[in-house]
């Protein structure tokens, strides 16, 4: 197999996250965790699997952002790959989303004790996400779904 030279690259930078915590995966790569939910593992091959939700995931495939993952097509996880330098941005972009997705999931309180230097409003400013990603990152669960659908019958 191939090692990517921006795996570590990727790496490097999200370890500095607030609350980002590292673990052995059991077939090779590097999980990253935030507050005991995975945000994803990543690949010295430059394979990067991403834990979302399925609205999250299936918006992030209409958008092209993603793919299905690699072994699991029909799960709520995708798939991207480090090959080139442009596809650190877009898998820089990618991991963000999922940690800011598991911190948009805890309760206020225990984003304060994880990430108490994490604003979860600017930090979706920044990402620029679309109305339909912004809506089911910021209201997860059943609401972002009738949310969406209300917004796209619009």
């Amino acid at each position: 197999m191939t090692t990517s030279p921006y795996t570590e690259h990727v790496l490097d930078r999200v370890t500095g996250w607030p609350g980002v915590t590292l673990a052995a995966c059991p077939d090779g790569g590097i999980e990253l965790y935030v507050a005991d939910g995975l945000v994803g593992h990543v690949y010295d091959t430059g394979l990067v699997d991403l834990a979302f939700s399925r609205g999250v995931r299936d918006q992030l495939l209409t958008e092209g952002r993603a793919d299905r993952h690699h072994r699991d097509p029909d799960s709520g996880w995708v798939s991207a790959w480090l090959r080139a330098p442009e596809d650190v941005r877009d898998v820089y972009w990618l991991l963000r989303l999922a940690y800011v997705c598991q911190l948009y999931g805890l309760p206020p309180e225990r984003v304060r004790t994880v990430a108490p230097d994490v604003d979860l409003t600017p930090e979706i400013e920044r990402l620029g996400l679309s109305t339909p990603l912004r809506l089911l990152v910021t209201r997860p669960g059943p609401a972002a779904e009738e949310s969406l659908d209300a917004a796209q019958s619009a």
